[in-house]
Formats: C-alpha cells, sequence, structure tokens
C-alpha cells in the first residue's frame, strides 16, 4: 500500500476524533508502515504482524474519543501497537502452553493405555491359566457362564444338573480364582 507523505496535525486528528473517515484514511496512509515495520520488529511474522496493525486502527477507530492530548498522537497510537503485541505474544504464549499440556496428556493417555493393554493382556493369561486348572466341571459352568453368558437355569438344562449344582461350582469357581488372583 503506497504512503501518502502528509503530516498528521492537530486539525486532522480532531476531525478523525470527530468520525471524520478521510481523516482516518490519512493516519491510516501516514502510519500503517511505520506500525508495521514496529510490529513485525517484535513479532517477525508477517501474516501475524499484519493482522495485529489492522486491529491497531480498529482499536484506534473504535477508541477516538479518548485521545486527550493531540499533540502525544503519535504515542498514543504506538501504545496502542504495543499493547496489542504483548497481548497477543501473551496469548500465544498460553496456546502454547495449552498445547504442550494437551500433547504430553496424549502421550501420557497412549503411555497408560499400553501399559495398560500390556497388564491386561497377562491378567488375562494368568485368569486362563487359573481356569484350566479348576476341575473340569467347574470350567465347564464356569466358560457357560462368563464366555457364553447363559443363565445358571440354562448351564442347568445343557448340563442336566440343578441349577443349586450349577451356583456350586460357580462359587467354587470364582473363590478359587479370587484367592489365586490376590494381589495381581
Amino acid at each position: 500500500m503506497p504512503e501518502k507523505k502528509v503530516n498528521i496535525n492537530e486539525d486532522i486528528v480532531k476531525r478523525f476524533m470527530q468520525g471524520d473517515k478521510y481523516a482516518f484514511d490519512l493516519i491510516f496512509n501516514s502510519y500503517h508502515s511505520k506500525i508495521y515495520g514496529f510490529v513485525y520488529k517484535h513479532l517477525k511474522i508477517k501474516e501475524d504482524s499484519k493482522e495485529i496493525v489492522q486491529e491497531v486502527f480498529v482499536k484506534l477507530w473504535e477508541h477516538r474519543q479518548k485521545i486527550h492530548d493531540l499533540s502525544l498522537f503519535n504515542s498514543y497510537i504506538f501504545s496502542i501497537a504495543y499493547n496489542t503485541t504483548i497481548s497477543y505474544l501473551r496469548e500465544k504464549i498460553k496456546v502454547e502452553k495449552y498445547v504442550g499440556y494437551v500433547k504430553s496428556l496424549q502421550a501420557n493417555y497412549k503411555e497408560d493405555k499400553i501399559v495398560d493393554r500390556m497388564i491386561y493382556t497377562e491378567l488375562k493369561k494368568e485368569i486362563e491359566s487359573l481356569i484350566n486348572n479348576l476341575p473340569s466341571r467347574q470350567k465347564e459352568v464356569y466358560i457357560l457362564s462368563r464366555k457364553y453368558h447363559l443363565s445358571y437355569k440354562e448351564i442347568s438344562d445343557k448340563l442336566k444338573i440343578s441349577v443349586k449344582t450349577v451356583e456350586i461350582h460357580m462359587s467354587r469357581a470364582l473363590s478359587y480364582l479370587r484367592r489365586n488372583l490376590k494381589g495381581e
């Protein structure tokens, strides 16, 4: 954007404060490159610097009535640029910390899932080994109940034993598993 060499005097600033858009254009054209250079010096990122410059001029327009000393207009606009840049940097730091935190949670979660999967696999092997050590009828009742999800009544019908006998076999099988899995 070509910069017009206009001397921004108190008259232009007064007109700007009253909402004169032509005065705003004169100020924008006069200060745009200076503000961009100031912001870019701190950020070193072109696109972010352009956005901040736009934000500076939006803030300048929105707060034009707050200019009290017309002779300090230059300081006022650069103060807005400085504060906007610092706010941006603070926000960026917060976002980067948050992203880092979330990434660390994800890494921990993945590690925890791997550890949990390993523990689960070991526990499953241990339980299968213990089930294989059960007496044959207890093993049969346990598998029908836990693996095939049959009710005690369905198991009794299938094995031609009483429901009470199914309950006793399950009770003994579960008791054996609990005793041998203590502390695992």
